[in-house]
């Protein structure tokens, strides 16, 4: 939601249904595989397990 801003933005971004979107975004349902990896692509830094703070 912090990226997208809506399940329809989602949908777009992903490629996606507006109910996958939707889903995604209400925590019935969880991206996995390609939607995952492509998002680390894009977001790197919302994958940080530490934050992006130094070590």
């Amino acid at each position: 939601m912090r990226k997208c801003g809506s399940a329809n933005a989602v949908a777009r971004q992903f490629q996606v249904t507006d109910m996958t979107g939707l889903n995604w975004l209400n925590g019935d349902t969880c991206p996995e595989g390609w939607a995952v990896f492509r998002a680390q692509q894009w977001w790197p830094e919302e994958f940080d397990l530490d934050g992006g703070r130094d070590a």
